[in-house]
């Protein structure tokens, strides 16, 4: 009984196979006719046939509910159910959100630190302000701007008055 064998080298390749793969972030290249897709953090990759399947699990922001002052956690979101103040993050890196949801009519003071300041809408506060609202119900959401050293209003509900 003979066997064969066909030997598939890179010039024996037909011109219509992919021979390097452009991802954002650079370009694979098979080595011995294998590509690696492997996942990151928070992503899981698997295979049946033909098929690649990329996983990404998201947990989401993680929310707590707030009664008394407290610091501001990056990428956190808070339901304030008292009077308080929450005080923003010290030197936070640009892009740095967080979520604030007024659940009481009482005064929620957000509070910036340092020469970083508070912009909802086209209002900006001193250095080291202050966003205040007295109205149940309000949310805002805030990124920070490394370049301005503002937090921005990424979007906003309810009143906000900005010292």
């Amino acid at each position: 009984m003979s066997q064969r064998f066909q030997v598939v080298t890179d010039s024996n390749i037909p011109p219509d196979v992919a021979t390097s793969y452009v991802t954002n972030n650079g370009t694979a290249v098979p080595a011995a006719h294998v590509l690696n897709i492997l996942g990151g953090t928070g992503a899981t990759t698997s295979a049946i046939g033909n098929t690649i399947t990329v996983s990404v699990q998201y947990d989401g922001m993680v929310w707590t509910d707030e009664a008394a002052n407290f610091n501001i956690s990056s990428q956190n979101g808070y339901f304030c159910t008292a009077s308080l103040t929450a005080t923003l993050p010290n030197a936070p890196s640009q892009g740095t959100t967080c979520y604030i949801f007024a659940d009481t009519s009482s005064s929620v003071t957000i509070k910036a630190q340092g020469s970083d300041m508070i912009q909802v809408s086209s209002n900006i506060s001193a250095a080291a302000g202050t966003a205040v609202s007295t109205t149940r119900g309000s949310t805002l959401e805030l990124c920070y701007r490394t370049a301005d050293a503002t937090w921005h209003s990424i979007s906003s509900m309810g009143t906000w008055t900005v010292v």
